[in-house]
């Protein structure tokens, strides 16, 4: 089923765009928690989920890091409370549920979940014309978010523009964890984090290359291969 629908999002994709993408995050999501698509993510299958990650934390040692220093068990409690029922009016925009460790460098992040880094030396920071003035927490966080999908052939600084009142753009450590949570995501594009800035005009991107995934940085521009993530305000 999940298949069937992923190709319908295809066929819908240059048409429908808002439709194709429900579709397809509909489907990966179905196929990450082991359901039919469109069934409703209950209590139960969310805290599956956030389980599931986890227990991924917990296999790149996470919890070993000189900013966490915990037991597996109290990293998958800490973990494990961070979870909140995704809003009404989040559901089709943002369907991804992902634990983030805002306390640790992205850098070491990287190197925990095996990302390649090309980030070094540069200056990096909140974006800060975010219209609300978001701030990565020094803490760590679940948040929904959306892989780039809908944004895919757009612009970082058009994306920037066009955010929604209760949307902002995907940081480079909502990234990471959108990665850890499932890494395939990177198969059929790339990322940009447009919540995040390098330098004076680049932004982080998530990408496959021939070296493998990584972080990089680019000025953003209008590509079809690429799409910004971006993520619910609560």
């Amino acid at each position: 089923m999940a298949a069937r629908i992923e190709l319908l999002a295809r066929e819908y994709a240059e048409k429908y765009p808002e439709l194709a993408k429900s579709l397809r995050d509909s489907a990966r999501l179905a196929i990450r928690l082991g359901v039919e698509p469109f069934t409703p993510v209950t209590p139960e299958l969310l805290e599956a989920e956030v389980e599931r990650q986890a227990g991924r934390y917990k296999g790149l040692e996470f919890h070993k890091h000189k900013s966490l220093r915990i037991s597996v068990g109290r990293l998958k409690d800490q973990i494990m409370s961070l979870v909140y029922e995704q809003p009404e009016v989040f559901r089709g925009r943002f369907d991804i549920p992902v634990v983030v460790f805002g306390q640790i460098s992205p850098k070491d992040q990287a190197r925990l979940a095996g990302l390649n880094y090309y980030l070094d030396g540069l200056g990096m920071s909140d974006w800060e014309h975010d219209p609300q003035g978001y701030k990565t927490p020094e803490t760590s966080y679940m948040t929904w978010i959306q892989d780039g999908t809908v944004n895919l052939g757009k612009s970082v600084e058009d994306v920037r523009k066009a955010l929604a009142e209760d949307e902002r753009g995907a940081t480079i450590h909502d990234g990471i964890a959108l990665y850890i949570a499932n890494p395939d995501v990177l198969k059929d594009h790339f990322i940009d984090l447009p919540g995040t800035r390098v330098g004076s005009v680049s932004a982080p991107v998530l990408y496959l290359w021939d070296g493998g995934p990584g972080l990089d940085c680019r000025v953003g521009d209008a590509d079809s291969g690429f799409g910004s993530a971006s993520c619910g305000r609560v």
